[in-house]
């Protein structure tokens, strides 16, 4: 009788190990309506609302709480030079934060920003925020990662943070 709850218990953690597994295998999202791709390190969800400045998607899945979400917001018009360091700002301030960094960067013919935004609020863990914005067209892409800086997956970040790409 042990040695059948003892195999019983290595059956269960063998497969519920399996299932963690998979949860967090990568898991590469294709937008074919906005010509992008990226990398989650699990199944995301997607919402999609209109806003005041056009239909706004967003995919995203928190793992091991680390949020990684991908923006997409077809705006409707071409974005003013200054749009990307708004983003950033805008992030910081819905956060409580501000920026630190931000860089820019290019993808095929594309130009955006990358940025880190830091949280400390009292009474609640130090927070950093990654953003990369991006645009296309009229249409403006944002890869983003939150989480408590002690619990940061750096890897995890910098995988998904490179590995939006476009459609051709």
């Amino acid at each position: 009788m042990k040695e059948l709850s003892l195999i019983s218990t290595l059956f269960v953690l063998f497969f519920s190990g399996q299932a963690l597994g998979q949860q967090l295998a990568p898991n590469l999202i294709t937008d074919n309506d906005h010509k992008c791709s990226v990398v989650f390190p699990s199944v995301p969800q997607e919402v999609f609302k209109r806003t005041d400045e056009g239909m706004k998607f967003t995919t995203h899945v928190t793992v091991e709480q680390n949020t990684y979400l991908m923006k997409v917001l077809e705006i409707n018009k071409p974005p003013s030079a200054s749009r990307g360091a708004k983003i950033l700002e805008d992030w910081a301030t819905k956060m409580k934060g501000k920026v630190v960094s931000q860089k820019e960067w290019s993808l095929g013919s594309s130009s955006g920003l990358k940025g880190e935004i830091a949280v400390a609020v009292t009474d609640m863990p130090e927070m950093a925020v990654y953003c990369n914005v991006i645009f296309k067209g009229e249409t403006e892409y944002q890869t983003i990662v939150v989480a408590p800086k002690e619990v940061l997956n750096k890897a995890r970040k910098d995988a998904f943070l490179n590995s939006f790409k476009f459609l051709n």
